[in-house]
């Protein structure tokens, strides 16, 4: 097999987090101060005191979509502040996933030939602008922008789902938690156990990682149960197992050649190298998918990012083979325990957890990492965060993966043979993409890799129901979720449901509805299946109620 040029294999160099937490709101930094802080945090975690000679060949800087103090200009804003202007500054789109595509694409360019430093940064200040409009405090900051081009719910949303206020993630990710629940032959109260037990596995990590914005670990009991710090969200979503984006937090990741590296003494197993990557994406109108019982996209790209792995393991076993003979003679009994240790009939390919070293999976809400866990065949106590999910470490919107690379960087600096997943999610499942991360350099070329696997998820899909707003009569239980108020007390409830002949239709659980309401938030039985009556409302919303 041909050796990949080192110009032309893109490697991470450097990662940085920052976190603030001011006890003054005059004192609180804007998004732009927390992103060159994390710029030069990175630049200088990358080459010490060489960080000013790499900092100058930047040649590109992807920032993440900012929402919590949008600049009108923002690639102006920041590079005046960080005292360089790279040829290259892009804005980017919106999306929990648009970290690992910037890495992505950032590596493809210095795979390419296209550029030789690269950098992908985001911060948000949401905590501080919160407290600041709740104490009516000006903010001594930039100037801030027009909220006209942030990418708000409803413009994801089909017309019915705007009418019956179903627009923003936390109404949306129940209806695959509850479909899929059913579909895995779980009752309502297993899912939640799994789904607390999980995320009592994340807050212990997140307790233990500097840059987290909740240090706090909290037991599978305390989440799963409602209490006044955490009432019920979204059934059956509790407060603590939503991501909060109430913080301060930034992020930056630098990536260079493998070459330019070595020029700037950048020490080899300080570099993490980029294998593959996969994307893919869901219609994203979530009433026009066919099922929500899983991602067809999520499950093409942790595929292909499986199948990356087990091929890789694979090449390592055969290649560290054929040197056991020579090993032999200097290390005796340790080469043979470790050749008994590896997989070289590619085993892996059926039990994830032979594959990767480290993981982190999106975790806005439980059934994400839940249905990505099952597509990559982990094991229900795999770790599946490096950093402490988007509940506890923090959510700082869109740029959450940013920190969730540093942390798996920082990880693999520390092992030999390393491999990491990155898995990132956009939207309302809408938009998947992963990184196939490893401490060794690569044997194929990154650009020569078809990292599109939409094909591979489009072969899943099924008919799709006709979505109608006009019906009266008998309609079965596709999904559900019940929206609740800050009082703890149900506000309403939301189906999704088919009629006798094949139609979807999207209707509201009135909150009087007691029978209704204790059919759907029943902890021993699912309701998906169940029949009810659709009626129109007085407020024109269809209605269902069970029969």
């Amino acid at each position: 097999m041909a050796i990949v040029p080192p110009h032309r294999i893109p490697v991470i160099v450097g990662v940085a987090d920052v976190i603030d937490r001011p006890a003054d709101l005059a004192q609180a930094r804007e998004p732009a101060a927390l992103m060159v802080d994390a710029l030069l945090g990175a630049f200088h975690d990358a080459a010490g005191s060489a960080a000013p000679s790499l900092l100058a060949a930047l040649d590109s800087l992807d920032i993440v979509a900012e929402h919590s103090w949008p600049y009108a200009e923002p690639c102006d804003v920041l590079t005046a502040r960080l005292g360089h202007t790279p040829k290259r500054c892009v804005y980017g789109v919106a999306g929990g996933e648009s970290p690992v595509r910037f890495i992505h694409a950032a590596a493809l360019r210095i795979a390419s030939g296209d550029s030789t430093v690269a950098a992908v940064v985001g911060a948000e200040s949401q905590h501080s602008v919160a407290a600041a409009s709740k104490q009516s405090v000006q903010l001594p900051w930039s100037p801030r922008g027009s909220n006209a081009g942030l990418l708000r719910g409803k413009d994801l949303c089909h017309p019915i789902a705007i009418s019956h206020g179903m627009t923003q993630p936390v109404h949306v990710y129940p209806f695959y938690e509850n479909a899929a629940t059913a579909a895995w032959g779980q009752t309502p109260v297993e899912a939640m156990r799994e789904s607390a037990e999980l995320w009592s596995n994340f807050s212990s990590v997140a307790a233990e990682t500097p840059s987290a914005w909740l240090k706090q670990s909290y037991s599978a009991d305390q989440l799963a149960t409602p209490s006044q710090d955490n009432r019920p969200v979204a059934w059956p979503y509790t407060k603590h197992m939503v991501a909060n984006p109430f913080v301060n937090q930034g992020a930056a990741v630098v990536l260079t050649s493998l070459a330019k590296a070595r020029e700037l003494g950048i020490a080899e197993e300080r570099c993490v190298f980029i294998q593959a990557g996969a994307r893919a994406i869901e219609p994203r109108d979530y009433l026009l998918r066919d099922q929500y019982q899983r991602s067809y996209a999520q499950e093409a790209v942790l595929e292909a990012m499986r199948d990356a792995a087990t091929r890789l393991r694979s090449e390592t076993a055969r290649s560290f083979a054929r040197e056991i003979p020579s090993r032999l003679d200097t290390e005796g009994s340790l080469a043979r325990q470790t050749l008994g240790q590896i997989d070289i009939a590619g085993s892996g390919s059926r039990n994830g957890a032979l594959l990767f070293d480290a993981v982190e999976l999106y975790s806005c809400f439980p059934i994400v990492p839940k249905m990505a866990r099952r597509a990559l065949a982990l094991p229900t106590k795999a770790r599946l965060t490096a950093i402490g999910g988007l509940s506890f470490f923090g959510a700082p919107l869109n740029n959450y993966m940013t920190h969730a690379a540093a942390g798996l960087v920082r990880q693999l600096r520390n092992q030999h043979d390393g491999l990491a997943l990155l898995y990132g999610q956009g939207e309302f499942v809408t938009k998947h993409h992963a990184l196939l991360l490893s401490s060794s350099p690569p044997e194929h070329d990154l650009a020569a890799i078809d990292d599109d696997v939409q094909a591979r998820a489009d072969r899943q899909r099924r008919p799709v129901a006709e979505l109608i707003d006009d019906f009266s009569g008998s309609a079965a239980l596709e999904t559900f979720t019940v929206v609740y108020g800050r009082g703890s007390d149900p506000d309403f409830g939301t189906v999704i449901a088919c009629t006798h002949a094949g139609h979807r239709l999207m209707a509201r659980v009135a909150a009087s509805d007691s029978s209704s309401l204790q059919a759907l938030t029943n902890l021993s039985t699912t309701p998906i299946g169940r029949v009810g009556q659709v009626t129109r409302g007085a407020d024109n919303l269809l209605y269902w109620t069970v029969t």
